[in-house]
């Protein structure tokens, strides 16, 4: 097994939070360079050991109003961390699943996604630091597995791209902007100073994905790309969040098509019809 391969399962199969924070090693491209020997069966559930535990009980997330208690705001950033979490089983497990037949593609997606696990573990510590700070320690409410049951369903890289980075992702240029306001407006300067920090990484992250969705399109345009590589009945509306936020979406390079197609799709997803 190779190192690159050990990691990664290490990150997708290791139980303990430690696990899942062990920071991406500095590979030598000829150890990214070598083609997947043994191609992943997707998990049901990435493992995970207690406190950490995936759970089936159902929480709500907190409304506005309530996120002026402290101790709510906590469980707001535990619900992310769970977010941030559930990112590094994805892409650890994305990249035990495909890959590029040719080496320097190869080379430059590794790396490229093995940056944006490294993002995702700071993300998840500064949550975890944030929301102990605030009273709530990580585990302490329910885990769910809501973006992982949907990753089951992807089966080659344009659709990881599609929900990952132009959905999850792209979703979190307006959550994380929202709650970086609001957040300031409570007068918590450390938890807006976090979204900051997230949303800041995500705009490269939803480029990321961009690029490389576009990379190898034909006569189709992005936006009929992404559409037909989304998971069945899950729709276009879920790539947006509370406050469409238009100018974050042109600075992570999305063409100015896709975000008015985007901004102009309706459906009804409740998160993107309510008001902020």
């Amino acid at each position: 097994m190779s190192l690159f391969t050990e990691y990664c399962k290490q990150l997708l199969f290791g139980g303990s939070l430690k696990e899942k924070l062990n920071p991406p090693p500095k590979f030598l491209n000829s150890e990214l360079e070598l083609p997947l020997r043994d191609i992943l069966v997707t998990p049901e559930l990435p493992t995970r050991n207690s406190p950490i535990n995936f759970s089936a009980e159902q929480i709500k997330f907190p409304k506005r109003d309530a996120l002026k208690r402290p101790e709510t705001r906590g469980m707001a950033l535990h619900y992310f961390a769970n977010h941030e979490l559930l990112a590094i089983e994805m892409m650890a497990a994305t990249l035990l699943k495909f890959d590029y037949p040719n080496v320097e593609d190869r080379i430059r997606w590794r790396r490229g996604v093995l940056q944006t696990i490294a993002d995702e573990q700071k993300h998840l510590l500064l949550y975890i630091k944030r929301s102990e700070e605030l009273g709530v320690g990580f585990g302490q409410y329910p885990l769910n597995d809501f973006f992982w049951r949907y990753f089951l369903k992807v089966q080659n890289l344009d659709q990881y791209f599609s929900l990952v980075s132009l959905t999850f992702e792209n979703a979190n240029l307006d959550f994380a902007k929202y709650y970086m306001d609001l957040f300031k407006s409570f007068d918590d300067l450390k938890s807006s100073q976090v979204m900051q920090i997230v949303l800041e990484d995500e705009i490269s992250h939803v480029a990321f994905g961009a690029n490389w969705l576009s990379k190898n399109r034909k006569e189709e345009d992005l936006w009929e790309v992404y559409c037909n590589s989304l998971p069945s009945n899950f729709g276009p509306a879920r790539a947006k969040g509370i406050n469409f936020q238009e100018d974050l979406r042109l600075k992570s390079g999305l063409d100015s098509d896709f975000v008015r197609k985007l901004k102009e799709f309706r459906d009804d997803f409740k998160i993107v019809n309510r008001k902020s």
